[in-house]
């Protein structure tokens, strides 16, 4: 939604971020614009989403790299992939097929560690559970994928 705020990255953050329950980060040859707190946007929405206890799952792409790649976005994607290493584990992709059936497999895994099926106990058959997929592109070969609830609070 357009609005005037204290930043970009500060509407990001509370129209996209804030009310997802899982974050999917997806990675091409960029690791995006750097913002007042971070390197970039990406990174500061990842580590915005990880202290406040959410499910991050970051995919690499092994594609080829297009012919006219920002060598600096690329060395900043490699040095955030090596750093990412000794904090948990990511994901790769050769294509999309590929990245559909991770993205997919690790839903369904958050669905299940978030234990839905309480809730949905809860909840009568007139209401049942629907779920939100959001897709955001930044536009600079970075896609994010928010998944929320929206029948109840989790």
């Amino acid at each position: 939604m357009p609005l005037l705020a204290e930043s970009a990255q500060a509407l990001i953050n509370s129209q996209l971020l804030d009310g997802a329950d899982i974050v999917i980060a997806l990675f091409g040859s960029r690791l995006g614009s750097p913002t007042f707190s971070s390197v970039s946007g990406t990174v500061e929405e990842i580590e915005r989403a990880v202290e406040s206890g959410k499910p991050v799952h970051l995919y690499f792409s092994t594609e080829t790299l297009p012919a006219d790649v920002d060598t600096r976005q690329l060395d900043g994607l490699r040095a955030f992939k090596t750093a990412t290493q000794q904090r948990g584990l990511y994901g790769e992709y050769h294509n999309p097929t590929e990245l559909t059936a991770e993205v997919w497999r690790a839903i369904e895994h958050d669905l299940s560690s978030l234990d839905l099926a309480a809730e949905a106990l809860e909840i009568s058959i007139a209401d049942p559970i629907r779920f939100r997929v959001q897709a955001y592109q930044d536009g600079r070969n970075n896609s994010y994928l928010a998944v929320t609830n929206r029948s109840s609070t989790i």
